[in-house]
């Protein structure tokens, strides 16, 4: 780091390092409200699990209020895989938020049918 004379950095570098700590900044607070977002996209997963597996059972489907019947087992392992797969395609869509959108809607479609083969429908 250059200095002046009397020991202080000079104005080139404290505009080069505002200008880092800004894009720095930036990029947390873009990466931080990114993960706020996939909160209740989650619970649109659960909750589009959960309807379809007791619309295939003979009980009646919970109440929005009334999460713990989605709290069970098998609904939570479907929902881990569906948030696999959402993981991996963020990361290859991470550069372009349109198609990202397009994978969070296409996931919701497939999550409604529950008898789908993932395998055969991503090949």
């Amino acid at each position: 780091m250059n200095v002046d004379p009397h020991g202080e950095p000079t104005r080139s570098e404290i505009r080069q390092s505002r200008i880092i700590f800004c894009v720095f900044a930036l990029s947390f607070l873009s990466n931080f409200a990114s993960s706020c977002a996939d909160i209740p996209i989650l619970q649109l997963y659960e909750d589009a699990i959960c309807r379809t597996f007791y619309a295939n059972k003979s009980e009646r489907a919970p109440n929005v209020e009334d999460r713990q019947p989605c709290k069970i087992p098998v609904i939570q392992d479907r929902l881990a895989y569906y948030i696999g797969y959402k993981s991996t395609f963020d990361a290859i869509a991470r550069s372009s938020q349109v198609l990202t959108l397009m994978v969070n809607l296409m996931l919701i479609s497939v999550v409604s049918r529950p008898n789908i083969n993932l395998v055969r429908f991503f090949s």
